[in-house]
This record gives C-alpha cells, sequence and structure tokens, in this order.
C-alpha cells in the first residue's frame, strides 16, 4: 500500500485515543512543518549575505527554529498495521528541506503496536539523508509487538531506518527474542536474515559511516526499561491485556514537563466503539484491563452454604453473570485463572474452605467469594454376633450385623 493513514504537516501536534487499521505504507507521517518555505533555514542564513547582517535578519531564523524544534505528542493510540512497514515517520518528505523537516522531539507513549515492524523511520525522501539536527524520540510505556514472517516464521523488528535514532525509552514491553539491551544492539532477524539492531540498507546516498549495528543513541538501557514477555500481553482483536498479562501495573509514571502534563485520560474500546476512562495508567499499552466492560463479573455463590454438616456434601458453585467461568481452589487460597476449573459438584467429606472466582467476556473478573465446611461424621456402631460368644456342642452359624444404616 502507499499513502499514509494519518498525516500531519502542522506544529505541535497532538494524536491520540486512535484506532488505527491496516492498510498505509505508514501509519503516522509527520513531515514539513506548516509555513516552512516562508522561512530561510539555517544552511542558507549561513551561506548567504543574510549573515553578514547580523540581528537584522533573525527573525526568520528564529521562526524556522521554533517550527522545526518543536514538539509533537502521540499517545494512547492503537496500531493494527501488518502491511504498514514504518509505523512512524518523523522527519520530511524532501531532500533538502531542512529546517522544515522535524528537527524536535517526538514524545510517544501508552501506545500499543501490532506487527510492528519499523518503529521510527527519522529519514525522508527515501534518501538516508538526515534532518539539520536529529531528530529525537522519547518512547515510555508503550507495547511494541515484533512483526512475524509469515513464510518463515521470524521475527523482524527495527527501532529506526534510514537514519540514526536518538531515543530516551521508559518501561516499552516487547516480545521476547526481539533485540538485546547489551550493545552492539542486536535486533531480531532482519529482511537479509541477519540479527541486526537496525536495518543495514539505505537509499541512494548514506550520510554516515554503514555500521551494523547503525550508530544509533539509546538511553535507559536496562532490564526494567526494556520488558519483554514470551507471551503476547494483548488480546489481537481488543488490545485488552487478559489476566496475568506482563503489561499489567508494568508501567511508570509520567512525570516532568511537558508529560505531567499529557496524562493518558482516554482509552478507545472496541467492545463499545466509543472512548471510555483509562483506569489504570500504569499498565502498558494503549488500553488497560477494564477496556470494553460493562461491568463486574457475580460473585460465586456455593450450595450449601458454609456451615457445620454431620455427613459428606455435594457443593454447586454458580454465578448470576451469563457464560461465565468458575475458577476455585479448596484450600482456602485465592483462585486465579490458573487454578481449577468449575464443572460440576465438588465432594466435600472432610472440613475444608472452597474458594472462587468468576471470569466471563466483557467483563472485570469478579472478586472472590468463599464457604466453609466442618464435617463432623458420626461414630459408626459397632458390630454385634449372633450367636455371641460361647462355649457349643455343635457348629454355630454366625451373623453379623451393624446397627448404622448403610454400614458395609
Amino acid at each position: 500500500s502507499i499513502g499514509a493513514m494519518i498525516k500531519w504537516r502542522g506544529v505541535e501536534g497532538i494524536s491520540r485515543y486512535n484506532y488505527i487499521g491496516d492498510g498505509g505504507q505508514r501509519l503516522f507521517d509527520l513531515v514539513e512543518n506548516q509555513d516552512g518555505p516562508a522561512y530561510a533555514t539555517f544552511e542558507q542564513y549561513f551561506d548567504s549575505g543574510l549573515y553578514g547582517d547580523g540581528d537584522a535578519a533573525g527573525a526568520n531564523i528564529i521562526a524556522a527554529y521554533q517550527e522545526s524544534a518543536q514538539k509533537d505528542f502521540i499517545y494512547g493510540n492503537e496500531f493494527f498495521g501488518s502491511s504498514a512497514w514504518g509505523q512512524i515517520h518523523y522527519a520530511g518528505d524532501q531532500d533538502s528541506d531542512g529546517m522544515w523537516n522535524r528537527n524536535g522531539i517526538l514524545y510517544f507513549y501508552s501506545n500499543t503496536l501490532d506487527n510492528a515492524k519499523v518503529i521510527f523511520d527519522n529519514g525522508f525522501g527515501g534518501s538516508g539523508g538526515d534532518t539539520y539536527f536529529q531528530p529525537r524520540f522519547d518512547a515510555r510505556n508503550n507495547i511494541l509487538w515484533a512483526r512475524t514472517k509469515s513464510w518463515t516464521g521470524n521475527i523482524e523488528m527495527v527501532f529506526g531506518k534510514f537514519s540514526p535514532v536518538i531515543m530516551d525509552a521508559t518501561t516499552n514491553l516487547m516480545q521476547s527474542g526481539t533485540f538485546t539491551i547489551t550493545p552492539p544492539i542486536l535486533g531480531a532477524v532482519w529482511q537479509d536474515g541477519t540479527s541486526e539492531g537496525w536495518s543495514n540498507e539505505c537509499d541512494l546516498i548514506c550520510q554516515w559511516p554503514l555500521t551494523v549495528p547503525l550508530n544509533t543513541h539509546l538511553y535507559g538501557l536496562t532490564a526494567a526499561n526494556y520488558l519483554t514477555s514470551t507471551i503476547q500481553p494483548y488480546d489481537a482483536i481488543t488490545m485488552v491485556p487478559p489476566s496475568g498479562s506482563a503489561a499489567i501495573d508494568a508501567g511508570t509514571a509520567l512525570t516532568g514537563k511537558p508529560l505531567s502534563y499529557m496524562p493518558v485520560r482516554w482509552q478507545y474500546s472496541v467492545t463499545t466503539s466509543a472512548l471510555t476512562p483509562r483506569v489504570d495508567s500504569l499498565t502498558i499499552g494503549a488500553v488497560d484491563q477494564t477496556s470494553g466492560s460493562v461491568g463486574i463479573a457475580a460473585t460465586p455463590i456455593f450450595a450449601p452454604g458454609s456451615g457445620t454438616y454431620s455427613s459428606t456434601q455435594s457443593v454447586t458453585i454458580t454465578s448470576a453473570t451469563a457464560g461465565a467461568t468458575i475458577y476455585y481452589t479448596i484450600d482456602g487460597s485465592t483462585p486465579t485463572t490458573s487454578s481449577a476449573v468449575y464443572s460440576g459438584p465438588i465432594t466435600v467429606s472432610t472440613s475444608e474452605t472452597i474458594a472462587a472466582i468468576a471470569v466471563a467476556t466483557g467483563y472485570l473478573n469478579s472478586a472472590p467469594g468463599s464457604a466453609t465446611y466442618v464435617i463432623t461424621l458420626g461414630q459408626v456402631a459397632t458390630p454385634t454376633f449372633n450367636p455371641p460368644s460361647g462355649t457349643y456342642s455343635a457348629a454355630q452359624t454366625v451373623t453379623i450385623s451393624d446397627a448404622t444404616a448403610g454400614a458395609t
């Protein structure tokens, strides 16, 4: 496919809470700033006689700088895009735009990228050239789940293409085996079958000494800031993290200017096709575990209930939430979705506590319910013999009986 799903040529842009589907060559395309042609670039300024005019020619230089070295924000977005090879393009479309291009900082946080391939493309015109200043990326609390080649089964994902990346990163969650955090940073198997951290190609003329991996600058290269999981931490359709997901509460709070003023307040729910409040700000990705929920599953109830019984009991567990799956334990511990699944009455012949939760699609997990059973079985009567003990002059036929009904 060609084109971009979302293209932005303005300044100080904010793109948030979008559901972005498949189809574009790029998902987000942030390129030349508006009104850029009206200003002389720094290169033009120093290469012309304007430099000799000193401050008399400074207004256009200041304007160019303000528009070029600005901030942009992309957060809370759900990216579905297996055909989009360049998820985020942050530079320009022309080969010699200079200060018209994006030379500032892109704040990229709380997004979920499904089938991520090239996360950041900060070259322009496909030439491998640089912008006047090197753009920076501040990436926090994102799920960056690598694309898997259907014909080989290999994962392939790179952080940058065409130009070195300068990036600060905090608690991003990725698929295990995507890359290493020990320089040189080795990434997933890429198009040419090598394990490089970055694509080793550039179109036309390479503007830097070509090395593998490329000379990149990543900050915060620690296991705490680059989290990994072997299990996909979100539902492939709704992007909601399931119970036990590595994304839940694994993020970090947005602190400092300007991010402390730009919290993630909403999320797009695929279930309801609407924005819903973001409840858990520390869950990594575009949505938290409450997205699309229509309520909380009903707490399980037990029949018979807690009590002291003189005989073995057959206990049934039910939930008022239709279609709920019930998970239970018999030692009183709090059940999880890894506990036993209730499928029929439970026989209780000794004292024990049964605890259970209900789990249903579109609902938050129920609060745990429990019931305690004390079983005090009576003493079975001593068997009696007939005839009783004694001395007899002939053979006897002895019968044994017991007064306890049903005794064997």
